[in-house]
């Protein structure tokens, strides 16, 4: 699984926004849009804070 898709399963499965993701990452709503839909990738610390947020929710 493309961890585009991945992150925005763990988000949907962990009823988070993705504002509110994009706000705990410090990030834009655009470029986590861009990230989940796959048409920019995810540098592995940013994938490592996601998991890290979604996990402890």
């Amino acid at each position: 699984m493309e961890r585009g898709l991945e992150i925005k399963i763990r988000r949907t499965k962990s009823k988070m926004t993705a504002l509110e993701l994009s706000r705990k990452l410090e990030i834009s709503p655009t470029k986590l849009s861009l990230i989940e839909n796959g048409h920019k990738t995810c540098p592995d610390h940013l994938y490592t804070k996601i998991r890290n947020i979604l996990k402890n929710i």
